[in-house]
This record gives structure tokens, C-alpha cells and sequence, in this order.
């Protein structure tokens, strides 16, 4: 697997001098010393030859604790949690091992292979709900004899698989399952959907009910803001645990809330361990509000995290305006294009150390399960679709209401690609993938198997047709074009790689003149507005027809009139009620406020079904003259002070 196919995350483990265990476990637990000492014990004989690893091992005062322990989770071969809940004596409550949830939570979403310990004198505790079904995967000891006997019998011995072949698995280790949310990035979760997803957790305490009458007061004054608190989910049918539930919460919820106290459950914990890993993995952030009421309640690997430490409702309130607002800003100005991910799908079996029972676990990538022979269909360079698959294309269009042009807007293909889609002819793989992805489809399931037309072409049919390039190289002239490109519209090269989703490396390697993949390199094109044929006369007009001359329709939080046209008015823009708005070659949309700007194109604001505001303008003519970010941000902020103010 290529280093750009790792996302954020780096493969540490081709460093170590020897492979490595994490061990999560709770310091001030009683039984600590005994734990670390049975595992390295248990890891350094021959069979497993593991060193068990843990961040505190590791302290660096300029790296944060999560940064490490997410950094070791990811890169080692096996890791060990243990569970229990802990306590000084007899008299002292009951202490849940909150950083051992948070590395819990990281390493299921890191698809790492976990097992799961619970000391004996937890044996009358109940299980906490959000471990709900995971009883019989969790193994109990009560000393050192006892837990050296448990990992000898249980630890598998398959420590040549490589951890970033799960890290892209959508088969998933811990659900034992493959699962369609590990399958696309995120965002394409929330991608072409009107509302937005927060997940909310809070404690089970006498404070809960104000707390949630605060939150949702704030939050229902956004029409579009969807919220699901953590505690209300249920087993989903096909899974086998309620942390698959919370995980596709997580992973569908672009904003979350977490009130952090003494009842804050398990899956508050483990959720947040979810969203830590995702971050790293995809390279994007999930915002996230920490609320407490004694900043020493927050666990060490949260450290670092701006936790608002509020008690009172006038504090929460106060917060909540402040933050939602300007997190929803930066939500809806994010640039995301969808596009197909390298992950696979393996499920292959390993031998239990011990009784050679088969066990579910990925193993090297040039491996695949017969199940999953219609994966190397992903391999050619065309793919269309079948004749069965075209009615489940067509039903779903029918679902989201789209016709053939909204889903090539969606898709960012060319409307005459989206023909040949449902002509059923063949079409360039990557799009092929990009288009089942935006309609929320597998590609699997509608791809056909038809070997006839999918086939590279002939000796002789490659000598006639004209070469095309499978990789660029900018001359010092372009790389100025693509540098003075994002730096117009206020970008750094590290949020040209966030909006482009490519790595931080291969824009790197893109402005120091060094060669890239060239779909890799039309997309960055895309983002920036650029026309890459121009750039580097590429032979791709279907990809890269210029969808941004349209008209663009953007939600905004935007909900008083009065206020906008006083706020378009104190920054010195013209204003008219009731008028059109200036596009590409004349093109013009009536709106009910427009924005009069310098140049041929304009901005303009319509009010929605909701209330809201809509904003609408051919951004790229915008920028012709302004920095439009710059300009609709500077907008949003006038318009967010003047209407504090109102209130």
C-alpha cells in the first residue's frame, strides 16, 4: 500500500526494531504492576516475540498523550484493554477507566485487533450498557497466574499481517462484519443532505434535564441541525453491538457535544476515541465541545482540548451561542469532492494459537476472501453498469428527487458522463465509483460483470490511439498559477490538501515540481478552479468539464433580512431587494437581497423553505475580483456581531 494511501496516518511500525503490543490499562488500578508484568512476559516469548508498548512510555512534554497513544495504537499488532473499574479500598467508589475507553474507541475505528480483559472483583459489576453484547469477548482474571494463562490461550499468532491493510479493511474486526460506513470517507455521510448531524452525551445526574432544555434550546434555532443523543441508540439489525451504533453516529455527525462528569457512560468515552482516530485517519476535523464542571474530571488524553468548564445554564447558554454559529461557519464554507477510497474488503481466518479454530481477521492485502471476487472488478481502467443495477440507479435517483444533471452537479462529472452511466456504457473506473458513491450505492452491487467491453484495448488499438499521460509535472510557470491560485482565495497548502482530500506530501511534491498522479492532479485543479488542461494539456475533457461557471447554492446560518442588509450596507456593498444576480456569459438569478459587487458577477441571498437564507453566486466569477472566502467571511462575521446585538 502506497504512503499516500495512509491518509494522516504514518507507518510507524516499518521503524521498530521490534514489533509492538499496545496495553491499555488504568495506572492507579491495584493490579497495574501486575498487568504490565504478566503481558511482557506473556509478548516476549519466541511464538510472539511482541513488546508491549503504552504511551506513557513514551512521555514527551511537546507531544500530547493522545497524539502518541493514537500513534502506537495504530501501528501495533495486537492490542490489550483492560476494562475493569477500579478502586483504592472497600470504602472508595468505583473509578471507570476512562483513557482505556477513548485508546478502546481509537483502535475500533482503527479496525485494530483488540482483547478484552476484566479483572475478577468486577464480577458484580454490571456491564456498562455501551459495552452491551461484547460479555463474551470480555475475559476475567484476577492476578498474575491467571492472566498469563488468559493470553497464552487467547493471543493469535499472526503478527505478520501490516496494520495499514486494516486501517482501509471495510470489513470490520471488532463488529466481525463488513460495514458500509467504514466503506466512504465520513463526509459522504452528510454529503448533498440539507440537515446537519450532532451527537450529543451527558451523564445520567440530577444537572441532565436543564442541560439538554440548554443545548436543544440552542441548537432548535437552527432549522437545519439534526441531534441524537448517545444514550438513545439501539442495537441496528445485521450488528451484534451497540458500539456499532454509536460508531456510525460518530461517523455520520460532522459536530458533537460532550458534557464530561462523574455519570458520563462508557460510549461517551469510547465515541470520542471514535472521532479522535477518524480525524487523524481522514485528515479533517470533527468539531467538538467538551463541557465540565471540574476541569480535573477530563481524562489525561483529552488534555490540551479547550474544555468550557461551565455549572450554571447561563454559562452553557453563553458557550452554545458562541460556538455553534462559528463551528457551523467553517461546516458549511468546508470544500469536499467525493471520491472512491482505497479500501478493500478481507476476511480471511488465522489459527488460534491453541485449538486451530478459525477466527475472522484481516491478513495481507494480495489476499482476497471468494466472496469478494467481484472486488477486482475494481481493477480495470472502465467500468459500467448492469442491466440489473440500472434499475436500482434509477430508483434511487427517484429517491433523492435528483434528475441526471443534479447528480452530475453532486458528482462533479460532466452531464455526457452521466449519460453514458445510465446508457449503461463503460465510463472511467474512478468516476464510475464517484457516482455510486454521491447516490449512496455500492458500487459492487451495481457494476456489471460483463467482461466484453471492459477489456484493454487491443496491440493495434493502442498503437492508434493517442497516449495519455498517467502522471504530471508542473513547469516553475504553473506551479506559480496553482500557488497563486489557493493562496487568492486564503488557503495554506495544508487546506488545499484538506479541501483536495490528498495528502500534505503530494501537494508538496506537486509545488516543488515533482510528478503526481494526473487524476490526482484534476481534482487539486478543481478545488482551486483551475483548468488543468491549460495547466498541463492533459486529454481529459470528460472529467474536467468547467461545472464552475454555474451558479452556486450554499446554505448559510443567515436568518434576518434586516440585519443582513444593514450588515452588507456597514461594509460599504450595494444592495437591492428583489433582484438579479449577475453570472457567467449574462447569466442572472433573481434573489431577494443582492449583493452589487465590483466586476461582472454578483452575490445574492434567497430565503429558503426553512427561513434561512440561502446564498447564491458563480463564486468563481467572484473571485475574479475579490477573495470570495475572505468576502463571505468577513459577511458572516459582520452579520453574527449585528445580530448578537438585535438579540
Amino acid at each position: 500500500m502506497t504512503e499516500e494511501a495512509t491518509g494522516g496516518l504514518q507507518p510507524q511500525y516499518q521503524t521498530y526494531s521490534r514489533q509492538k503490543c499496545f496495553v491499555a490499562y488504568s495506572e492507579q488500578a491495584p493490579w497495574s504492576v501486575d498487568l504490565l508484568s504478566a503481558c511482557e512476559e506473556v509478548l516476549s516469548q519466541p511464538e510472539y516475540n511482541l513488546e508491549a508498548d503504552y504511551a506513557r512510555k513514551h512521555f514527551a512534554a511537546d507531544v500530547p498523550l493522545r497524539q502518541k497513544a493514537l500513534e502506537l495504537i495504530a501501528n501495533a499488532r495486537y492490542g490489550i484493554y483492560d476494562l475493569s473499574y477500579w478502586r483504592q479500598d472497600e470504602r472508595s467508589p468505583w473509578q471507570m477507566p476512562r483513557n482505556v475507553m477513548i485508546e478502546l474507541g481509537i483502535a475500533i475505528a482503527l479496525n485494530r485487533p483488540i482483547l478484552l480483559l476484566r479483572h475478577a472483583n468486577n464480577r458484580d459489576l454490571p456491564l456498562p450498557k455501551g459495552l452491551q453484547g461484547t460479555s463474551d469477548q470480555i475475559l476475567e482474571f484476577s492476578g498474575t497466574t491467571t492472566l498469563k494463562k488468559v493470553l497464552t490461550e487467547h493471543l493469535l499468532k499472526w503478527i505478520n499481517t501490516t496494520p495499514e491493510t486494516a486501517w482501509w479493511n471495510r470489513y470490520c474486526t471488532f463488529g466481525g462484519r463488513a460495514c458500509s460506513y467504514r466503506e466512504a470517507h465520513p463526509k459522504a455521510k452528510q454529503f448533498g443532505k440539507k440537515n446537519l448531524a450532532c451527537a450529543i452525551a451527558d451523564g445520567l445526574d440530577p444537572c441532565r434535564p436543564d442541560f439538554r432544555s440548554v443545548v436543544e434550546n440552542i441548537l432548535d434555532r437552527f432549522d437545519y441541525i439534526t441531534y441524537t443523543y448517545l444514550d438513545s441508540l439501539s442495537l441496528k439489525e445485521g450488528y451484534s453491538y451497540l458500539l456499532c451504533s454509536h460508531c456510525q453516529i460518530v461517523r455520520s455527525s460532522p459536530l458533537a457535544i460532550y458534557r464530561i462528569t462523574s455519570e458520563t457512560p462508557v460510549e461517551a468515552f469510547i465515541s470520542i476515541g471514535i472521532s479522535l482516530a477518524l480525524e487523524i485517519q481522514f485528515e479533517y476535523k470533527i468539531p467538538k465541545i467538551l463541557f465540565a464542571e471540574d476541569v480535573h474530571a477530563v481524562p489525561s488524553l483529552l488534555s490540551g482540548y479547550e474544555v468550557f468548564v461551565a455549572s450554571s445554564d447561563k454559562e452553557r447558554r453563553a458557550c452554545l451561542k458562541e460556538f455553534i454559529p462559528a463551528v457551523l461557519t467553517k461546516l458549511q464554507k468546508a470544500v469536499w469532492k467525493p471520491r472512491p477510497l482505497p479500501f478493500i474488503e478481507i476476511s480471511l481466518t488465522t489459527v488460534n494459537s491453541d485449538n486451530n479454530e478459525s477466527q475472522h481477521f484481516p491478513d495481507n492485502e494480495s489476499q482476497y476472501s471468494p466472496k469478494d471476487e467481484a472486488l477486482t472488478f475494481g481493477r480495470r481502467r472502465s467500468l459500467k453498469v448492469s442491466s440489473e443495477g440500472i434499475a436500482i440507479v434509477r430508483q434511487r435517483l427517484m429517491d433523492k428527487v435528483w434528475s441526471q444533471k443534479k447528480l452530475a452537479e453532486a458528482a462533479m462529472v460532466s452531464r455526457t458522463t452521466i449519460q453514458k452511466f445510465f446508457d449503461m456504457q463503460p465510463i472511467g473506473r474512478q468516476i464510475f465509483m464517484v457516482i455510486c458513491q454521491t447516490l449512496d450505492l455500492n458500487w459492487i452491487d451495481v457494476v456489471s460483470l460483463d467482461t466484453h467491453e471492459s477489456q484493454p484495448a487491443s496491440s493495434q488499438e493502442q498503437e492508434i490511439a493517442p497516449k495519455r499521460r498517467r502522471s504530471v509535472v508542473l513547469s516553475s510557470e504553473e506551479i506559480e498559477l496553482v500557488r497563486e491560485a489557493f493562496l487568492r482565495k486564503g488557503w495554506s497548502k495544508a487546506y488545499l490538501a484538506d479541501a483536495a482530500m490528498v495528502s500534505r506530501t503530494t501537494i508538496h511534491k506537486l509545488l516543488n515540481g515533482e510528478r503526481i498522479d494526473r487524476k490526482t492532479f484534476t481534482i487539486i485543479c478543481k478545488v482551486l478552479e483551475l483548468d488543468s488542461i491549460q495547466l498541463s494539456d492533459l486529454d481529459d475533457q470528460e472529467i474536467l468539464e468547467p461545472e464552475y461557471t454555474k451558479f452556486v447554492i450554499l446554505r448559510t446560518h443567515i436568518t434576518d433580512g434586516e440585519v443582513l442588509i444593514k450588515t452588507l450596507t456597514d461594509l460599504g456593498i450595494t444592495i437591492k431587494e428583489d433582484a438579479d444576480v449577475r453570472g457567467y456569459k449574462g447569466q442572472r438569478v433573481r434573489v431577494n437581497i443582492a449583493a452589487i459587487l465590483e466586476g461582472e458577477y454578483d452575490l445574492g441571498w434567497s430565503r429558503s423553505q426553512d427561513g434561512s437564507f440561502d446564498l447564491i453566486g458563480c463564486l468563481w466569477g467572484v473571485d475574479k475580483k475579490h477573495n470570495q472566502a475572505k468576502l463571505i467571511n468577513s459577511i458572516n462575521q459582520k452579520y453574527e456581531e449585528l445580530e448578537k446585538l438585535s438579540n
